[in-house]
């Protein structure tokens, strides 16, 4: 098989887009599903002095079982099988590999993955989510 320069060129860029494609992709699988909320806070309101006050808001966001999920187009929150709050996603910007930052209602939120199956929503850089798939 005899290629000339120009179609081993069409060859490699192809090649190239098609791997980005799929890594895309696969940046977009490792945001998108069901996150289990584990533990939230408020920045301007937190408070270490009383550990005992946050481990009570932390057992009450496991006991109703607090989810968020989360897709392309919309967020929605279920609390004890049930769905609270849902949203459409607006101007969702990919800032990193693991980090995005997008719109929905009126706040501004992002998404900061610590690995696959972790990660750390911030609502309007006050509202802390602590999350795992």
């Amino acid at each position: 098989m005899n290629l000339k320069s120009t179609d081993m060129k069409k060859y490699v860029i192809l090649s190239g887009v098609l791997m980005g494609l799929s890594f895309t992709e696969f940046q977009k699988n490792n945001f998108n599903g069901t996150w289990n909320v584990v533990d939230s806070y408020n920045k301007d309101q937190i408070n270490f002095q009383n550990p005992a006050m946050r481990e009570m808001v932390k057992k009450k966001i496991v006991e109703q079982k607090s989810r968020i999920i989360f897709s392309d187009e919309e967020i929605m929150i279920k609390q004890n099988d049930v769905v609270t709050d849902k949203s459409k996603i607006k101007d969702l910007k990919k800032i990193s590999n693991d980090s995005i930052v997008f719109k929905f209602d009126d706040h501004i939120a992002s998404f900061k993955l610590n690995n696959e199956k972790s990660g750390v929503v911030t609502v309007d850089k006050t509202a802390v989510f602590l999350v795992e798939k």
